[in-house]
Order: C-alpha cells, then structure tokens, then sequence
C-alpha cells in the first residue's frame, strides 16, 4: 500500500498494490480498480465542525464502498486507488475546471448546512 502526498501534506490517494504480477498477465486485459468517493475524511487545516453529521451521509463519501473495494482488490489481486478525502472537498473523478455535480462548501470553510440549505 502507499500513499501519495498532496499540496495538504497528506495522502490525497491511497494505491493498494497487489500482492504478484500475475495481475498484468490476465487476459483480455489487467484490471484497475478505482474508489474515487472511499472518505469522507478532510484535510487537517479543514474541519467539519457543526456540520459533521454530513461526514455519515452519502453526500460525502459513498457509504461501504471502501470495505467493498478492500475486498475485491485482495480477492482479485490487482492494484487499486481510493481517494483519501470527502468528496464534498474535491471530487476526485471530475475535470478540474468541470463544475461540481453538488456544493463543495467544505473547501472554502463555509458553513455546510448554510449553503446545503440553499440548494434544498
């Protein structure tokens, strides 16, 4: 497993590797799995605050998906990455310019609840 930093000083994504290289060797093709919404964990100069109840809600990480993948990179013993960060602070599998699919209030350390209320 290792991680790799960001401009937060912390591991942005997590790459699982797997445990051979007889992942390269299957055919058609070898296979990746990605986990872009794993966390809904923040970087450490950020924080939840009142609004850490949006933390256990699908808005901010999809819910089980991480065992899942834990569970089928070791079953099918191939490599994976899983985004370290809530997807209310960056959406990793967006474009960078593409404009977020929901609010992403939690990057500029504005009230959560304030701005989920305007858009609900």
């Amino acid at each position: 497993m290792a991680s790799h930093d960001n401009l937060f000083g912390v591991p942005a994504v997590e790459v699982l590797q797997p445990s051979s290289d007889a992942w390269r060797l299957r055919r058609p093709f070898p296979v990746l799995l990605t986990c872009e919404h794993a966390s809904a964990a923040l970087p450490p100069s950020y924080e939840w605050g009142a609004d850490a109840w949006l933390a256990e809600m699908h808005w901010a990480v999809d819910l089980g998906v991480r065992p899942l993948l834990d569970a089928l990179q070791r079953e099918i013993d191939c490599p994976a990455v899983a985004s370290c960060f809530s997807r209310l602070f960056v959406d990793v599998n967006r474009v960078r310019r593409t404009p977020p699919s929901h609010p992403t209030p939690a990057a500029s350390q504005e009230g959560l609840s304030q701005r989920w209320a305007c858009w609900h």
